[in-house]
């Protein structure tokens, strides 16, 4: 452990330079010092303006030393390579660099000085992305770079264009910075941003002018994605883009960051919200990661509601989570789930929920999410899970006699027509004459989707068991003369048929298996979901939610608190005869139930809160969420 002693910051806006000490060879040793400045100082500062430095901090581990006034200090890998391609042979440089120039020991400081670091990559006269060494590719990149200002793009040609995306593609842009959650900010934030490899570097501007035009040149294919992501970045930077949070922290989930907190607080200087996120958290490296997502689930859940919560969250596994983190609270670390929104059946109307039906407890107790709702179904068994477009053969389903059945079908619709009144709108089709026409129809489509659900069925009793529900599921969608194709078409089965039709992704189904309920309901639920979960709906969401009974060894003190909070609701006034509100009554003793949230699901046929058929004030129970 280095014996370095940190000068204390003495007032809001003070940060550190790093002197970095001039040589003329590379491979010398690093020597530099720290200077205690302050950023109002820095911006007036016409002489010796600063450089931030950009780099991904790789292997934790220090195997490198510099001498830092006077006394050696360790220092990564990369770090030490970037020093040593940014040193100058005749001058002092002024440096700022975060491993270096925030005590990375001190953790109020630490939160003071990343709260700083939008102003200090605003305040630099430029930034230097290291991107790592100067390899062949990389060269051959850096090279063609500095010729764009004097000769029209177009002048490389198609065939030299080609090949200086090829080694973009093959090399830099596939490196590790581009894929880190912090560099956005450092980049949007920046007035001067250069790119750097070995001791070359060349203008931001000037680097993507020449991959982004010339690829459209070339014509290149980006399989991988990479120059969608450098055009992307580029994008936010010209546009001066800022997000609210949640925005913010889905675009960039699932990135490198050493620390997993910092999928949250690297947003902190781009965001359009900041005050508001204020409310809920703020940069606080001495509470935990659990802390941290949980707090920012709170503010997802009153920025954008449950069910998009929800969406968010429910794709990692039980078991891969972070410990003490909510079941309803993201988590950053994963990348965004490849599964589209839930379904929900809005030909129905819905009650229109009236107050606060939730609260969260406070600490020290565990953070959790009280809220009012209803349960409908339990689990009883699933299929296996439905995969993604082309990773199946659709040519083995969707056969002649199939498509033959859809055109007909399609013609039997012909003269469907829709009414309604307040409770829905409703479909008209008339099969006089034709039942028996419509039943073998049907039945061939039918035919198709079973066997899919039969070859995504492992070997397992209860995927076997779904799959005979599944046959006589069909079967009675056949006999009960439902539409199967079409606007006509609702529910399940009209996502079957649009899951076969479709030439891209993007299905509902996909990612998720198909499931029985207790009660017979077929429906669409998260592929965790196992026999015994519960179907239920919470108040003002009409998307169903798949809940599991959770264990919990403080659940007296935890029924208290959400109950109380609950009870501290103001009685909003009813103008409405579709308006719903549920009041608990200070001499009630509701019994709180305890789940953790598995995920969106959806049954076929059945509308939450519908206005037709509201729940019972007996059906109401108090979630506590987990």
């Amino acid at each position: 452990m280095s014996a370095y002693q940190y000068e204390p910051l003495s007032s809001s806006d003070s940060f550190r330079l790093l002197l970095l000490q001039p040589s003329a060879s590379r491979d010398a040793e690093l020597r530099g010092s720290l200077l205690n400045t302050k950023l109002s100082d820095c911006d007036f500062d016409l002489i010796d303006p600063y450089t931030a430095l950009s780099y991904v901090w790789g292997n934790p581990e220090k195997p490198c030393l510099m001498v830092l006034d006077g006394v050696d200090f360790p220092i990564t890998r990369s770090l030490h390579d970037a020093l040593c391609d940014m040193r100058d042979v005749t001058r002092v440089r002024r440096l700022w660099a975060d491993a270096l120039c925030i005590d990375q020991l001190n953790i109020p400081e630490r939160n003071r000085q990343v709260s700083l670091m939008g102003s200090i990559y605003t305040t630099a006269h430029n930034t230097v992305i290291h991107l790592g060494d100067l390899t062949l590719d990389a060269a051959a990149v850096l090279a063609a770079t500095p010729r764009l200002p004097w000769k029209g793009v177009s002048d490389l040609g198609e065939k030299h264009a080609a090949e200086i995306a090829d080694h973009a593609l093959r090399d830099l842009l596939s490196r590790t910075w581009f894929k880190r959650v912090w560099v956005l900010q450092e980049l949007v934030l920046s007035k001067d941003p250069w790119v750097q490899c070995g001791e070359e570097r060349v203008r931001w501007t000037d680097f993507c002018r020449l991959l982004l035009i010339n690829v459209k040149i070339a014509r290149i294919q980006d399989s991988n994605g990479y120059l969608r992501v450098l055009a992307d970045m580029n994008k936010s930077r010209n546009n001066s883009m800022r997000l609210p949070l949640h925005q913010a922290v889905q675009a960039r989930r699932g990135l490198g960051a050493t620390d997993p907190r910092d999928f949250v607080f690297a947003n902190f200087g781009i965001v359009s919200d900041l005050p508001e996120v204020g409310k809920y958290l703020k940069v606080d490296y001495s509470r935990g990661v659990e802390w941290t997502f949980g707090m920012v689930g709170v503010y997802l859940f009153d920025a954008v509601g449950f069910e998009k919560l929800i969406a968010h969250a429910v794709h990692v596994p039980v078991q891969q989570r972070i410990k003490g983190l909510p079941s309803w609270a993201p988590d950053w670390t994963y990348p965004a789930a490849q599964t589209v929104p839930m379904y929900t059946d809005n030909h129905m109307s819905h009650m229109t929920v009236v107050g606060t039906y939730h609260t969260f407890t406070d600490s020290p107790l565990p953070l959790v999410l009280g809220h009012i709702g209803y349960t409908v179904d339990v689990i009883k068994s699933v299929s296996g899970v439905v995969p993604f477009f082309g990773t199946w053969d659709r040519s083995t389903y969707v056969t002649a006699v199939y498509e033959h059945a859809r055109t007909e079908l399609g013609k039997i619709y012909r003269n469907a027509y829709s009414s309604g009144d307040k409770y829905g709108t409703y479909e008209h089709i008339s099969l006089k004459g034709k039942e028996d026409e419509h039943g073998a129809l049907c039945s061939n489509l039918g035919r198709g989707w079973t066997q899919f659900v039969a070859d995504v069925c492992e070997d397992s009793p209860e995927e076997k068991q779904f799959c005979r529900f599944f046959a006589g599921w069909i079967l009675a969608q056949v006999s009960d003369k439902r539409p199967f194709v079409g606007s006509p078409s609702r529910g399940l089965v009209h996502l079957l048929h649009s899951f076969f039709a479709r030439t891209v992704a993007g299905s509902e189904l996909e990612g998720r298996r198909l499931a029985q309920t207790q009660n017979g309901r077929c429906g669409i639920v998260p592929a965790q979901t196992r026999k015994g979960d519960v179907v239920a709906y919470v108040a003002g969401s009409k998307t169903a939610v798949i809940l599991r009974d959770a264990d919990t060894n403080e659940k007296g003190q935890i029924d208290a608190a959400v109950l109380e909070g609950l009870r501290r609701r103001v009685r909003p006034e009813l103008n409405s005869a579709s308006a719903w509100y549920f009041d608990i009554a200070e001499d009630c003793h509701h019994t709180v139930e305890h789940y953790s949230v598995v995920g969106e699901g959806y049954l076929d046929g059945y509308t939450g809160w519908a206005l037709k058929s509201p729940p019972e004030p007996s059906q109401i129970r108090v979630f506590a969420l987990h």
